[in-house]
C-alpha cells in the first residue's frame, strides 16, 4: 500500500490549516499567508507560510526510486541528524524571506527601503536555494522510502517559495515604476519658465553683490598697501645700517693700514739715520748721496758674493802651506780694523733695512687690495 503526499488546493476565502488548528486567510492583493500564534522548534508560527495555488497533488509512485534501501540503526541515526541540520538551515532562510515579505506588505516602508527590497529578497532566496539543492542531493544518495518522501516535499516547498518570491518582486518593480512616473509628472507640473521680471531681479542681485565685493576689496587692499610700505621702509633701514657697518669696517681697516705704514716709515727713517751716522763716522761718506737704499743693499749683497767666491778654495787643489818659521809676527793696521768694523756694521744695518722694505711692500700691497 502506497502513501500519498497531498498538498491541498487553497480556497479563495477561508480554509483550515492542514498542519494544525490555525486558519489561512485571503487578503485582497496579497498571497495566501498562514498565521500561527507562536513559533515551535521547526520554525513555524508568526510568519506566513506561502502556498502556491497551482501546486498539484503528487503521489509516492511518481517519485519512488526503482530500488529502495533499508538503513541500519546507525545509518538511520546519521540520516536523521543530517535531515535536522538541513531542515534548520532551510527554516532559517525561509523565516528571513517571510520577514521581508511581511515588511513589504505592511506598507510602512519608505521608497528607499522599497528600492532595496528586491536585492535583499534575492539574496535570501539564493541562500535558501543553495541549501535546498544540497539537501535534495543528500536525499537522492540515500535512496530510501523516507528520503524519497522528504525529497518530494522539499521540491514542492522550494517551487512554491520561488513562485511567490517572483510575484512579490514583480509587484515591487511595478510599484517603483509608478512612483517614478508620479514623481516625474509632479516635477513637470512644478516647472515654469522664468519670467522677465524674475530674470531682472536676479541680474540686479548679481550687480549689487559685485558692487559690494568691489567696495570691500578696495578696503581690504588698504591694509595690504600699508603693510607693504612698512616692509619697504624696514628693508631700507636695514640696508642703510648694513652700509654704515661696511663703511665703518673699511674705515677701521684703512686706519690700521695707515698706522702700519706710519710705523714702517718711522722705522725706515730711524734705520736710514743710523746708516748715515755710521757711514759718516767710518769713511766720511754721507747717506744723503744715496738715491735709493735698495741699490745700496744690492751692491752690498753683490760684493759679499764676490768675496765669498774669492775665498772659496777647491779641497782637491789645496796644498799644504809653506810656513816661514822665521817670519815676524803679524800686526794689523788701524785702517784695516776700521774698515772691518765698518763692513760688520753695514751688514747688520743692511739686514734691518731689507726687513723693513719687505714689510713696507707687503703693507702697501694689502692696502691697495682692500
Amino acid at each position: 500500500m502506497s502513501t500519498e503526499t497531498v498538498i491541498p488546493k487553497v480556497e479563495k476565502k477561508h480554509l483550515e490549516n492542514p498542519t494544525g488548528g490555525s486558519k489561512m486567510e485571503k487578503v485582497p492583493g496579497k498571497p495566501f499567508m498562514e498565521i500561527h500564534d507562536e513559533i515551535n522548534d521547526e520554525g513555524q508560527g508568526n510568519f506566513p507560510l506561502i502556498l502556491d495555488d497551482s501546486v498539484e497533488t503528487q503521489t509516492q509512485e511518481d517519485v519512488k526510486p526503482k530500488r529502495m534501501r533499508k538503513l541500519t540503526s546507525g545509518g538511520q541515526e546519521m540520516y536523521e541528524k543530517e535531515v535536522e541540520k538541513y531542515t534548520a538551515e532551510l527554516i532559517h532562510y525561509r523565516k528571513n524571506l517571510y520577514i521581508l515579505i511581511n515588511s513589504y506588505y505592511s506598507g510602512e516602508l519608505e521608497t528607499l527601503e522599497v528600492r532595496l527590497m528586491p536585492d535583499r529578497i534575492n539574496k535570501e532566496l539564493s541562500k535558501y536555494q543553495q541549501i535546498s539543492e544540497k539537501f535534495i542531493g543528500f536525499l537522492k544518495r540515500y535512496r530510501t522510502a523516507e528520503s524519497a518522501r522528504e525529497e518530494a516535499t522539499q521540491k514542492i516547498i522550494f517551487k512554491s517559495i520561488v513562485s511567490k518570491a517572483k510575484t512579490i518582486l514583480n509587484e515591487i518593480e511595478i510599484k517603483l515604476k509608478q512612483a517614478q512616473l508620479a514623481k516625474s509628472f509632479a516635477t513637470g507640473r512644478k516647472f515654469k519658465p522664468p519670467s522677465a521680471s524674475s530674470m531682472l531681479i536676479k541680474q540686479r542681485a548679481k550687480m549689487d553683490a559685485a558692487k559690494t565685493n568691489l567696495r570691500f576689496a578696495s578696503k581690504e587692499a588698504e591694509p595690504e598697501r600699508l603693510q607693504f610700505k612698512l616692509e619697504e621702509e624696514e628693508l631700507k633701514t636695514k640696508a642703510e645700517l648694513l652700509k654704515k657697518k661696511v663703511e665703518a669696517k673699511l674705515q677701521m681697516e684703512l686706519l690700521k693700514s695707515e698706522k702700519e705704514v706710519a710705523i714702517a716709515e718711522t722705522e725706515f727713517n730711524a734705520v736710514r739715520e743710523e746708516l748715515e751716522m755710521e757711514g759718516s763716522r767710518s769713511s766720511g761718506k754721507s747717506m744723503a748721496s744715496v738715491v735709493d737704499p735698495r741699490q745700496h743693499i744690492e751692491r752690498y749683497l753683490q760684493k759679499q758674493q764676490e768675496i765669498m767666491k774669492s775665498v772659496y778654495i777647491n779641497p782637491q787643489q789645496m796644498q799644504p802651506p809653506e810656513l816661514n818659521v822665521h817670519a815676524a809676527p803679524f800686526e794689523p793696521k788701524s785702517e784695516d780694523i776700521r774698515q772691518t768694523n765698518y763692513e760688520i756694521n753695514n751688514v747688520s744695518v743692511a739686514n734691518e733695512l731689507s726687513k723693513f722694505l719687505l714689510k713696507k711692500e707687503s703693507i702697501d700691497v694689502s692696502f691697495y687690495e682692500i
